[in-house]
């Protein structure tokens, strides 16, 4: 009854597989880079349609990759300061191409197994938490969300982890 979370590399699919069917009793939540997914997409659609005991996490920074990183990870290494005005200038520039991409690689996931995939921030960075920067995960977070299926959007943004996971602290 314990709840793993883990970030398998492309083309551990196999290995992934034959670990969820020797834990059944053991839930499973993972996430990719958005590339290593690409490579395994529908290994783990197939995966998650078809074990009780896995779910898929699809992280905010990872909707918004811009080809090399995510975007709430690009600028780790500058001041807070640096990072928020950098993040928030190519945010606002390339807003719509992120979306497009985050759709066209998350949106088959969700949609094929709408109770098994969750929202999540992936969110480590310091300067995440400046409100400029915040305001606009939780912007893309929206605009991604009103795109799925309408009897989808609350599964992915917070029913499926409540289902799985409880309320937490109250």
């Amino acid at each position: 009854n314990l709840v793993v979370m883990f970030h398998p590399a492309a083309g551990q699919s196999n290995g992934v597989k034959a670990l969820i069917e020797q834990y059944p009793r053991t839930n499973f939540l993972i996430h990719m880079f958005p590339e290593d997914f690409d490579k395994d997409r529908s290994k783990y659609i197939d995966l998650l349609k078809t074990n009780n005991n896995i779910y898929f996490s699809v992280d905010v920074d990872h909707m918004m990759f811009e080809g090399q990183t995510g975007l709430l990870y690009k600028f780790e290494d500058e001041s807070i300061e640096n990072a928020q005005t950098k993040f928030i200038a190519e945010y606002d520039r390339t807003e719509q191409q992120l979306l497009n991409s985050a759709l066209q690689r998350y949106k088959p996931l969700i949609e094929a197994a709408p109770n098994k995939v969750m929202w999540g921030t992936e969110g480590g960075t310091d300067y995440i938490y400046e409100p400029e920067v915040y305001d606009r995960m939780i912007k893309f977070t929206r605009l991604f969300i009103e795109k799925l299926q309408p009897d989808v959007q609350e599964k992915y943004a917070y029913k499926n982890a409540l289902r799985v996971f409880g309320e937490g602290v109250t």
